[in-house]
């Protein structure tokens, strides 16, 4: 009897053992899981879209929205409207709800530079996609923190189109450009880049009309159709758009009123279905292309590397290509949405 309850013992002892280090490891597991990022809370990016209404944005909305999937995030996306203190109480909401990083878009540069120091009092990172923080310097320079900023060079696209204008009319002439919301990055660096374009070429180029269109087609046509009022045949050589539905509405115009000195005489910036056939019918010269799509995507990209490796490999700017594709290089080319 002394054996077997001896036995009965150690038996007994042994199963304890065996069911503590069973539920160490299984502690242990969980912890592990935990520090590897199993039970990781979901982290969620804000979107700040400065107006919705023109498709280019639409565009930008789905490509945020893919790519957060792939990383298992959460984007909030709001839309302000072209008002900057509508965008910056989106920022501040934001804030409130501590999400884990921002991408904004601003409405004008320099509006939203309060809003990102907001953002760096309440330590979330944050960058800018297509739209620049400053028109003039670096985000540091205004006492901002600001991981990067992602999308097109507007100045380099603004030179890029005075290449166009150069290989469609020559160095000499007088345009007119249709510009986009004024005081945003694109519309400021567009415009001085290709006015510099020109000065570097020693070009004898004249802009006799800028006028803004608030990115809206409609808008466009109706400066056109003042254009042509104002010009008269052989006044006006060719007519840059800084913007690729104002660049349709234009090259329309144009040929509903039979301007022949001005039929593909149309620059434009960016590269959708639209674009792509109005240059494949010679309506419109060339375009720079840039897809919002890309860019979208670039942004979360950043994003993510941020959240998980840190800033060190991140520079100041990140570029996507600006090529340009016109009525002799389009064909093999698709359209960029």
């Amino acid at each position: 009897m002394k054996i077997t309850k001896r036995i009965l013992a150690v038996l007994l002892v042994a199963a304890m053992t065996f069911a503590m280090v069973g539920c160490t490891s299984a502690d242990s597991d969980e912890n592990k899981d935990s520090a590897e990022g199993g039970e990781k809370k979901e982290v969620t990016i804000g979107v700040c879209i400065p107006d919705m209404t023109p498709p280019f944005f639409g565009r930008m909305a789905d490509g945020f929205k893919d790519q957060a999937k792939k990383y298992n995030m959460k984007v909030e996306i709001v839309d302000a409207k072209n008002d900057a203190g509508t965008q910056t109480g989106q920022v501040e909401n934001f804030i409130t709800e501590q999400v884990d990083m921002v991408i904004l878009l601003p409405v004008a540069t320099e509006a939203l530079i309060p809003a990102a120091k907001e953002l760096n009092a309440a330590g979330i990172p944050f960058i800018t996609d297509n739209r620049a923080l400053v028109s003039e310097g670096t985000a540091a320079d205004a006492g901002v923190d600001m991981v990067t900023y992602v999308g097109s060079d507007d100045y380099e696209g603004g030179r890029k189109q005075g290449e166009l204008v150069v290989d469609m009319i020559g160095k000499e002439g007088k345009i007119a450009i249709i510009t986009g919301v004024t005081g945003s990055s694109p519309q400021i660096n567009r415009s001085a880049g290709l006015k510099d374009y020109f000065k570097e070429q020693g070009c004898n180029i004249e802009v006799v009309a800028e006028e803004d269109c608030n990115w809206d087609q409609t808008q466009a046509m109706t400066i056109t159709e003042n254009l042509l009022t104002k010009f008269a045949e052989g006044e006006l050589n060719a007519i840059v758009n800084q913007d690729p539905y104002g660049t349709v509405g234009c090259a329309n115009v144009i040929k509903d009123n039979g301007r022949d000195d001005l039929a593909g005489k149309v620059i434009g910036f960016d590269y959708p279905q639209e674009i792509y056939d109005g240059i494949k019918a010679g309506d419109i010269y060339g375009t720079v292309i840039q897809s919002p799509y890309d860019q979208a995507v670039l942004g979360v990209d950043v994003c993510n590397q941020y959240l998980t490796e840190g800033g060190d490999n991140i520079e100041e700017n990140t570029f996507n290509e600006l090529p340009t594709v016109t009525v002799d290089t389009w064909e093999g080319t698709e359209p960029a949405w």
